[in-house]
């Protein structure tokens, strides 16, 4: 004998899943933290500090008139460090064949062009004689920028916004075209931000690479161009990818209230 039992309704789905969610939160947030130090780029970054260390402090005992700036590179390697570090935490994936943590081509090029910029910058500060932290503002600003867009789609709580929705059939098809018009917008945004950072620095004269101090200026100039670019564009897929989440919460608890239990 069939017995059809009601199955639970959307809502009930979601709140089930939102609890589940906050109970493994913390485990989740300490696994993501020990599967990062498995991402080859973390693993560079962290040899490449190490070995820093040790070669500056040999190059200051062995000439003892070695600039305090050079200590700089230390101090801008240590920073890099911890923004590829949380960057890989927040929208690394886990290989589970390679058993290791990945990001994406794009996430991956972000940040290999964040850190040339900060090796550039720090160029520009020992060789080119630009003082101080002067010629790190952009390449730092730029990074905070890159993290703000990389935690941007959860503090928005995107996908609890649209999981919060789902016995709405319409919205199903507003958050699909939400979806398509966010990546569509980021790419004639960056279009617009290359554009524009190109014709800023065309009147204003500085496109001369006779030197190399301006060869590497504009050098630098046109990473941190390209980076803001793909910085828009990655902000984008992540909205995207919280809306598409959130779809898919809306499906499974569809599913269940449509479908119920067959015992």
């Amino acid at each position: 004998m069939l017995r059809y039992h009601k199955g639970l309704t959307a809502q009930s789905h979601i709140s089930k899943s939102h609890d589940y969610g906050s109970d493994m939160l913390v485990h989740s947030v300490i696994d993501k933290m020990i599967q990062a130090g498995s991402s080859r780029l973390v693993k560079g970054m962290i040899f490449a500090n190490v070995f820093l260390v040790i070669l500056i402090a040999l190059i200051d005992i062995s000439t003892q008139d070695m600039s305090y700036e050079v200590w700089y590179l230390s101090l801008v390697f240590m920073i890099l460090l911890g923004i590829v570090y949380l960057v890989t935490i927040l929208k690394g994936r886990w290989n589970t064949q390679k058993k290791r943590i990945e990001n994406s081509r794009l996430i991956t090029i972000s940040l290999l062009l964040l850190i040339a910029s900060g090796i550039l910058a720090f160029y520009q500060n020992v060789f080119i004689g630009i003082v101080g932290l002067q010629a790190y503002a952009e390449s730092f600003a730029i990074a905070g920028i890159l993290v703000l867009a990389t935690i941007l789609p959860y503090v928005l709580g995107i996908k609890d916004q649209v999981s919060s929705q789902c016995q709405d059939i319409s919205f199903w098809h507003k958050v699909r075209y939400i979806s398509k018009w966010v990546g569509r917008t980021s790419y004639g945004i960056a279009l617009g931000v290359v554009i524009c950072r190109i014709v800023i620095r065309w009147t204003r004269g500085d496109i001369s690479t006779s030197t190399l101090a301006e060869g590497i200026t504009w050098i630098k100039y046109l990473l941190d161009t390209l980076l803001l670019a793909l910085v828009v564009i990655g902000c984008a897929i992540g909205i995207q990818r919280e809306l598409k989440k959130g779809l898919k919460i809306c499906r499974k608890a569809e599913n269940m209230n449509k479908f119920g239990d067959i015992k």
